[in-house]
C-alpha cells in the first residue's frame, strides 16, 4: 500500500502505511524521494536510526542548493558535520561583509573558527582508531579546510573584523594613538578586510593623528587600487579616492 501511495506522491499517506507496517526506514526514503526532507529527519531522529546522519546531511545539502544557509548549518552541526557547518558560515560571513555589516561578520567568523575548532577535535579523537583510520581522517582534515582559505586559519577572519571595529571605535572616542596602532594592524588581513576600506580607516587615523608620512602612502596606496580595478572589484573607487589622493600626494 505504501509503494502504490509512493507511486502517485501522496507522502503522507505513504508514511503512514510504512509506518503501520512497522518499515520506518522505508517511511524515511519515501520522505527522501519526495522531497520531504524535513520529515524525513524527523521520522529519523524519533526512531533513532542508526544513520540519521546521512539523512541530515542529504537535507542540508538540499537547503543549500535552496539558499537557505542557516537552516543547512543546523543541520550540518546535528550531523557532526562541523567543517561543512564551518564553509558555510564562512559564506555568509563574506556575504554581510560585503553590505559592511562587520560586527555580524566578525561573529560569523567566531561561529565559524569554533565550528572548525570542534572539527580539529573530533578528528584527533585517535583512541580505538587503526593506523589507516588515522591517515584517513587527517586527510579528510586537510580536504575540508584545504579547499577554503579562510578556514586554514579560522581566528583570522574575526581578528580582522575586530580590529576593523575597534580603530573605528578608537576614531570616534578620540583615542588617535590606539586608532592608528589598530589601524595599521589591517595591512595583514586583506583577505579579509576590502584594501579599500582598510587604507581608508589607515588615512583617516594618520590624518588626525597627525602622521602625515603614513597618511600619504595610505593614500598612495588607494591611489594605486584606483590604477589597477583588478585590485578592488568597486567600481565607484576613482570617485571616491582620485580627489584625496591628489591632495595628499600634492603634500609629499
Amino acid at each position: 500500500m505504501g509503494k502504490k501511495f509512493l507511486s502517485v506522491g501522496l507522502a503522507e499517506s505513504a508514511v503512514n502505511a510504512y509506518l503501520r507496517a512497522d518499515e520506518v526506514r522505508k517511511a524515511v526514503d519515501c520522505c527522501v524521494e519526495l522531497n520531504q526532507w524535513g520529515k524525513a529527519v524527523a521520522l529519523a531522529e524519533k526512531h533513532h536510526l542508526a544513520d540519521i546522519s546521512q539523512y541530515l546531511s542529504k537535507y542540508a545539502n538540499h537547503l543549500v542548493d535552496k539558499g537557505q544557509l542557516p537552516q543547512a548549518i543546523e543541520l550540518y552541526r546535528k550531523a557532526g558535520q562541523h567543517g561543512d557547518a564551518a564553509k558555510l558560515i564562512s559564506q555568509l560571513a563574506q556575504k554581510v561583509a560585503a553590505r559592511n555589516e562587520h560586527l555580524k561578520a566578525k561573529k560569523y567568523h567566531v561561529l565559524a573558527a569554533l565550528e572548525i575548532e570542534s572539527f580539529r577535535r573530533k578528528q584527533s579523537t585517535l583512541e580505538d582508531k587503526s593506523a589507516k583510520q588515522m591517515v584517513d581522517d587527517l586527510l579528510l582534515a586537510d580536504q575540508v579546510t584545504g579547499t577554503d582559505r579562510s578556514l586554514d586559519s579560522a581566528w583570522r577572519g574575526a581578528e580582522a573584523f575586530h580590529f576593523l571595529l575597534i580603530s573605528q571605535q578608537h576614531l570616534l572616542q578620540g583615542n588617535l594613538d590606539l586608532a592608528l596602532l589598530t589601524a595599521m594592524r589591517l595591512m595583514e588581513y586583506d583577505e579579509y578586510v576590502d584594501p579599500l576600506e582598510a587604507y581608508s580607516v589607515i588615512a583617516l587615523a594618520a590624518f588626525y593623528n597627525k602622521n602625515f608620512g603614513i597618511c600619504s602612502k595610505a593614500f598612495t596606496r588607494l591611489e594605486a587600487l584606483e590604477n589597477n580595478p583588478s585590485a578592488d572589484s568597486n567600481d565607484a573607487l576613482p570617485s571616491r579616492t582620485s580627489a584625496p589622493t591628489a591632495l595628499a600626494l600634492s603634500d609629499i
